[in-house]
């Protein structure tokens, strides 16, 4: 059986859109040239191991105060649960303790507990703070697809540098 001819075509230009790239596409910084490592450039890498040393003895210690000040929390205002409290120390010190309680929601069980709420005839409005949160993932797939779009959205951003990582990887023992 033979293969059916393609329409005949005239001189008509027909616009060529750009493709369209899938959505795990990337879009990355075009690479740089990295430059020679200077004896000022590893004074600064043993600084930074140094003070990344100290903050992980500091991360200790914290925990190590967070661990007593619950303590000493307990055994000076044991039925104390929320709000500031005061306890008479001698030679006129005063020991100021302040227990506090986190709040989280519980999103799955919020809608319907906003409607019973409200069917009791509570006002809901101003219980809760509703605030939007950039979901990165799909932002860097709306990147790969249109960068107009993202033009557009970015409007609505306030972009900063974030605090970068850095992890030294020592040699590999063979």
């Amino acid at each position: 059986m033979a293969k059916p001819k393609a329409p005949a075509t005239k001189n008509v230009k027909t616009p060529v859109s750009p493709p369209v790239p899938p959505l795990t596409t990337v879009v990355l910084a075009p690479p740089i040239a990295l430059p020679a490592p200077t004896q000022e450039m590893f004074d600064l890498l043993t600084q930074w191991t140094d003070a990344a040393a100290a903050l992980e003895m500091a991360k200790k210690i914290t925990t190590h105060e967070m661990t007593l000040r619950l303590q000493v929390m307990d055994a000076f205002f044991p039925s104390h649960v929320e709000g500031a409290a005061k306890h008479e120390l001698p030679h006129g010190w005063v020991l100021k303790g302040t227990a506090k309680l986190n709040r989280e929601i519980d999103e799955t069980a919020l809608p319907a507990i906003l409607e019973t709420m409200r069917e009791a005839g509570f006002k809901t409005d101003a219980l809760i703070e509703m605030k939007p949160v950039l979901q990165l993932k799909v932002y860097r797939e709306l990147a790969a697809i249109s960068l107009t779009a993202i033009a557009i959205f970015d409007e609505a951003l306030t972009i900063k540098p974030a605090a970068p990582t850095l992890e030294l990887v020592a040699p590999k023992v063979a």
